[in-house]
């Protein structure tokens, strides 16, 4: 302290501040005794004591305040309505600004005792020495404080423009105690005599509001983690165009979308070529028992992965392997508000409201990848369902016969099921910013009807796009299309699922196989909260409304919509019977194909030309 305010603060009255800074005390302990601004951790919230306290549950109220509640949806870093679910804007910061100005109300009291009592003050001018000695002591263990807080953060540098706006908003209130503590200086400023040694009680307590301010950012750091990255969109119902209806939210907010450059042949991935979803799918051959033989080049599935023959077994009927694409974990958040349906995607289960249902096991764990089929299934010379080039799809049999043809495979495989089925077509929509998957990918081979058995009925040969990378299609009609190593996701051939039934207008899901599995009647499935209520017994046209739901998304109509508006994609149904979905659209469909393209009018009995099904397989688990 300067030798001049040491000498002007002789004769004066000290004024304690007492304990302004917030105190991280860890989890509550029911036999530790608190004081006045201890932080404690009790079931993922955060509270500060109000005053000396020792075996009272935190919870809001005369001893504990608030000030983080457990949260569970965020944009990477945690806002200020997360702190307080109350909306009385008291955060960690503004609760530290309130210490303070708690602090400063004694400087004000003392202020007015200085007043009405001049005299008594210059008898104290050897107890305002003192005191103001302690100050300065108290001052050098702020300022050590203060060291140790900026050493935090430097190590947390990386994440402080997450919370920018929050330490913003924590200025502003900055801002509003500066402008107390003023007016504590013009009331001091009447007793001339004490107005040095006021002052340098002023200046404590703003390094201490900055001690707290660096602690309550520390804290609010600690308190949001290394959140990890959400990438998702939202659509908004009412908006016709199939582009301008998706909107990037979370951290997709400042991605470039993906798309099929027809003219020039090729893909262009746009932000999306190293985000885990995209990078970390990869097309192999899978050996019967779900364990892996080896990678393919995701150029030329002919070539292992790494190799320059081509020896690979992709068209190998007579192995026992499939070309399977395999999808890393992904856990997806599904919902609807207002006007918007919402869907989000996070490589970690972000909270519980996350789900992994196309990884989830028979067994209830959760795989680290999930097989889908690189091609439409065909059958094999002992019955099995197979994903193999050069093969001309499986046709003609009804539902049961198809899954115990994958089931031929192996315990681990199944046909493909309704949440991987909307694990890919959600995928889709989000790398491409685009309702309309079509416009975006490529029309798949959605004409080519041939009235001939021996020509197939105009269904193209497997494997036609093995040599085109991870994406590809074109804008005509005639040839097939590739979406994350799944050749023909949509056209030629309408894929057979299992967990999504429709009776009686009502969807019924089943999202993961635990639990016995899939059946084909919907008994133990979950109905999802929308129905065909109030449409025609049966019918079809263009889907315009959908429901989102943690089980999917699904059309409920009106179906006015047309070819180029919405997802552009179309539906059929039939209330009056059990209905198994197929997915996908036909070669005889024409424009009505695409990858949200569902049709809910046929039985499990039904065994048509244009109906068929492809295989799956379960992962190792994590």
């Amino acid at each position: 302290m300067p030798e001049m305010a040491r000498n002007n603060l002789e004769g004066q009255v000290s004024t304690p501040l007492g304990k302004v800074t917030v105190v991280p005390k860890g989890p509550y302990d029911p036999e530790t005794q608190y004081t006045r601004l201890d932080l404690v951790q009790h079931e993922g919230s955060s509270y500060v004591a109000k005053r000396d306290v020792i075996g009272v549950t935190p919870t809001e109220g005369e001893d504990w305040m608030l000030v983080a509640a457990k949260g569970d949806m965020g944009v990477g870093d945690m806002s200020a309505e997360d702190y307080d679910p109350h909306g009385k804007k008291s955060d960690v910061y503004a609760y530290a600004e309130k210490a303070a100005a708690e602090a400063t109300a004694p400087v004000k009291e003392d202020t007015e005792k200085i007043l009405a009592d001049t005299a008594q003050l210059k008898t104290d001018a050897t107890q305002i020495k003192e005191d103001v000695d302690g100050v300065k002591t108290d001052v050098g263990s702020v300022k050590t404080d203060v060291a140790d807080v900026k050493s935090d953060v430097g190590t947390v540098k990386t994440d402080v423009a997450g919370v920018k706006e929050d330490v913003a908003g924590v200025k502003e209130d900055v801002g509003t105690v500066k402008t107390d503590v003023a007016g504590v200086k013009e009331d001091v400023g009447a007793v001339k005599t004490d107005v040095a040694g006021v002052k340098t009680d002023v200046a404590g307590v703003k390094t201490d509001v900055a001690g707290v301010k660096e602690s309550a950012e520390k804290i609010l750091l600690t308190l949001t983690g290394q959140r990890p990255k959400r990438y998702g969109y939202r659509i908004k119902k009412s908006e016709a165009n199939s582009f301008d209806r998706v909107e990037y939210i979370y951290d997709a907010e400042s991605m470039t979308p993906a798309k099929m450059d027809f003219s020039g042949g090729s893909f262009n991935y746009g932000s999306w070529q190293d985000i885990w979803l995209v990078r970390d799918n990869y097309p192999c051959m899978l050996n019967l028992d779900g364990t892996e033989a080896y990678r393919l080049d995701p150029n030329d599935y002919t070539k292992k992965l790494g190799e320059t023959a081509a020896d690979s077994a992709v068209s190998d009927l007579t192995s026992t392997m499939n070309a399977m694409a395999a999808f890393p974990l992904v856990w997806v958040k599904r919902w609807e508000e207002g006007d918007y349906e919402y869907t989000v995607f996070c490589e970690d289960q972000y909270d519980d409201s996350y789900k992994a249902y196309a990884h989830t096991r028979t067994d209830g764990k959760i795989a680290r990848v999930t097989y889908a089929p690189c091609f439409k299934g065909c059958l094999d010379t002992e019955g099995r369902l197979r994903s193999i080039a050069g093969q001309y799809p499986q046709y003609s049999i009804a539902a049961q016969a198809e899954i115990d043809a994958a089931k031929k495979n192996g315990a681990l495989w199944n046909i493909r099921s309704w949440a991987l089925n909307e694990l890919i077509a959600d995928l889709c929509t989000l790398i491409s910013k685009n309702d309309h998957s079509q416009n975006a990918f490529g029309q798949g081979q959605t004409s080519g009807y041939v009235n001939n058995a021996e020509q197939h009925y105009g269904h193209l040969q497997t494997g036609t796009l093995m040599k085109m990378g991870q994406f590809f299609g074109y804008n005509t009609t005639t040839q097939q299309v590739k979406v994350f190593h799944v050749e023909s996701f949509w056209g030629g051939r309408w894929d057979r699922l299992v967990g999504l039934i429709q009776r009686g207008g009502v969807y019924l899901a089943k999202m993961t196989p635990e639990g016995g599995g899939y059946n084909l009647t919907g008994v133990g499935y979950t109905p999802i909260s929308k129905s065909l209520e109030g449409l025609a017994a049966s019918g079809s046209g263009w889907q315009h409304n959908t429901c989102n739901s943690p089980l999917g998304r699904v059309p409920i109509g009106p179906f006015d919509g047309n070819d180029s508006t919405n997802d552009g994609d179309f539906f059929w149904w039939n209330q009056g019977i059990t209905a198994v979905a197929l997915a996908g659209g036909a070669c005889d469909s024409g424009s009505p194909c695409g990858a949200r393209s569902l049709l809910c009018n046929a039985a499990a009995s039904g065994a048509h030309w244009i109906f068929g099904a492809s295989p799956s397989c379960e992962g190792p688990s994590i």
